[in-house]
């Protein structure tokens, strides 16, 4: 979509080392309905998910001042992306990649560049432990469109990924 087009050259020349590189992408088709996209990304070691499900196995944990680090860094990347407009709508471990130590936001299939302050009526998008109290709730209700700051659901969302992390999965 040309949304994800702007977003992509966002990402590649905003020039902020915590969104994952981008270097192109391969599409294809195999029939009339199915339409495939992979994005050629920057090499990560391994997601956060992975990272915390390794520490959990170590029986190893946290200390403040890594959650301290890791959360200042995603907080002003979070922020940068929605100076812009943009809403992630799916963060989870399993969408912040670690490369060379340092946290870095991938998956951004399900962003939308918004106006209207993140308030949108949107077909529910997330991942379900880390949904918003709001989409959680029309999710489970069988509600499929709901009415909400994206910006808000996805700070909650970041709010889960670290309360996740510091209590190991």
């Amino acid at each position: 979509s040309i949304e994800f087009v702007q977003i992509k050259k966002f990402i590649e020349t905003s020039g902020c080392d915590s969104l994952i590189k981008l270097y192109g992408n391969l599409s294809f088709t195999n029939n009339i309905s199915n339409y495939m996209l992979y994005e050629i990304m920057e090499l990560a070691e391994r997601d956060w998910e992975q990272e915390i499900l390794d520490k959990q196995r170590r029986q190893s944990i946290y200390y403040e001042y890594e959650l301290l680090n890791i959360t200042k860094g995603l907080i002003k990347t979070f922020s940068l992306l929605q100076s812009e407009h943009i809403s992630h709508r799916d963060i989870k471990p399993q969408n912040i990649m670690i490369v060379n130590g340092k946290f870095k936001i991938c998956d951004f299939g399900n962003a939308r560049i918004l106006k209207n302050n993140g308030i949108i009526i949107q077909s529910i998008r997330g991942s379900e432990l880390f949904m918003s109290p709001i989409l959680f709730k029309a999710y489970h209700s069988g509600i499929t469109q709901v009415k909400h700051n994206t910006y808000k659901s996805d700070v909650f969302s970041l709010g889960m990924c670290l309360f996740f992390a510091a209590c190991l999965g």
